[in-house]
C-alpha cells in the first residue's frame, strides 16, 4: 500500500488522518486506525473449498494429526485446523478503499491511480 501511495505521489501521512480529528471528538489522543486510517484493506476469502479433491486431502491430513496428537482433539480444534488448511489452499482477493474526504482533498483520478496499484501489489504478492 505504501508503495502504490508513493508511486502515485502520496506521503504514508496522508493517509492518516490527523489525530486532531480524535482531539476534537473528545477522545483519547491515541492512534485508532480503525477511526482515523483514510485507507481500508479487505481481505475477501471464499467461504468454501471449490475442490473437492483438496478437500480430501485436508481430512486426511486432519487424520493424520488427530491419530499423532496425544491429547483429546475436539470439534473446535479440529474445525480451526481445518479452516487453516483451506485458507492455505486458496487464493485470496484483497479490496482496497479509500475515504471519501480523503478522494474530494486529492482528487478522484490520483485516488484510483492509488487504489488500483495497491490492489495490484497486493493480489500480485501470492
Amino acid at each position: 500500500v505504501l508503495e502504490a501511495a508513493k508511486e502515485v505521489g502520496i506521503s504514508p501521512a496522508i493517509l492518516v488522518a490527523s489525530p486532531d480529528i480524535a482531539k476534537k471528538a473528545g477522545e483519547s489522543t491515541t492512534m485508532s486506525p480503525f477511526k482515523e486510517c483514510n485507507v481500508v484493506v479487505r481481505c475477501e476469502v471464499p467461504t468454501k473449498l471449490a475442490d473437492g479433491g483438496a478437500d480430501a486431502a485436508i481430512t486426511a491430513r486432519l487424520k493424520e494429526m488427530r491419530e499423532a496428537g496425544g491429547s483429546e482433539w475436539t470439534d473446535e480444534a479440529d474445525a480451526i485446523a481445518r479452516r487453516e488448511m483451506e485458507l492455505s489452499t486458496m487464493s485470496v482477493r484483497y479490496k482496497v478503499g479509500i475515504h471519501n474526504s480523503l478522494e474530494s482533498a486529492l482528487g478522484h483520478d490520483l485516488c484510483a491511480k492509488f487504489v488500483e496499484g495497491a490492489m495490484k501489489r497486493l493480489n500480485d504478492s501470492e
